[in-house]
């Protein structure tokens, strides 16, 4: 069985992916038209908000699974 997800389906679960990192200022997230950029901090940043350091590698792993493209230092992606 195959699934459709849409735009404003990838879009929430991207976010409840990256919520809790959001709100600690770990990620940032910018939307531009049909375009969202993602900025992931330095994984001592990310240590140095109560996360493991890893989770900053994971963050950009989940990304690049999702046809996020790296340029100028953020993770863009066009919806």
């Amino acid at each position: 069985m195959k699934y459709i997800i849409t735009e404003q389906q990838q879009e929430n679960l991207i976010y409840d992916y990256l919520n809790k990192y959001i709100e600690s200022g770990c990620v940032k997230i910018k939307k531009a038209g049909r375009y969202m950029s993602v900025d992931v901090e330095s994984p001592s940043y990310f240590e140095w908000n109560g996360f493991d350091r890893s989770d900053a590698s994971k963050i950009k792993i989940f990304l690049k699974k999702n046809s996020f493209q790296y340029a100028f230092g953020d993770y863009i992606k066009e919806f």
